[in-house]
């Protein structure tokens, strides 16, 4: 004789979860290609501000390479705002709260940056140029999504 099972038995979820699958597709799906070039284009031109006022500040003015960062990391943060805001996310209301979450977020960029300069550099002892550069690759990536669905949503 064959068991019906009973209603609490069943495999039932109150909450729909969506698969793995069609949550990366939704993922990649907010991502267009010209955004995603133009954000490389003006990471690009925040990367050249970031990393030639941070080697200005060491080779000339002979600053600290944590200090240094975040002074050019904060720099370049602030003049990257406009290029983002008009070209790239296409996103010019609420300029004022916009401003802030970029800020914060690029100030908590800031700080990652700080942190893999001290711990890589006085920490480890790696040189400040290769750890920069390592920094630079983890805080853009780490931006990019952050400005992308809490900045300029």
């Amino acid at each position: 004789m064959e068991r019906i099972p009973m209603p609490d038995e069943q495999d039932v979820c109150a909450l729909p979860v969506p698969a793995p699958g069609a949550m990366v597709r939704r993922i990649a799906g907010a991502f267009s290609v010209r955004e995603t070039l133009s954000y490389g284009w003006v990471g690009l031109v925040g990367v050249a501000l970031d990393a030639s006022g941070f080697f200005a500040l060491r080779q000339y003015l002979r600053w600290l390479p944590v200090a240094a960062t975040i002074f050019s990391s904060t720099t370049a943060s602030v003049l990257t705002f406009p290029l983002n805001s008009h070209f790239t996310f296409r996103k010019t209301d609420h300029a004022r709260m916009r401003l802030i979450k970029y800020v914060s977020i690029n100030l908590s960029g800031v700080a990652l940056g700080a942190g893999i300069m001290y711990v890589g550099h006085t920490l480890q002892g790696f040189r400040p140029g290769s750890v920069k550069a390592a920094s630079i690759v983890l805080v853009a990536g780490t931006q990019f999504l952050l400005n992308k669905f809490v900045a300029f949503k």
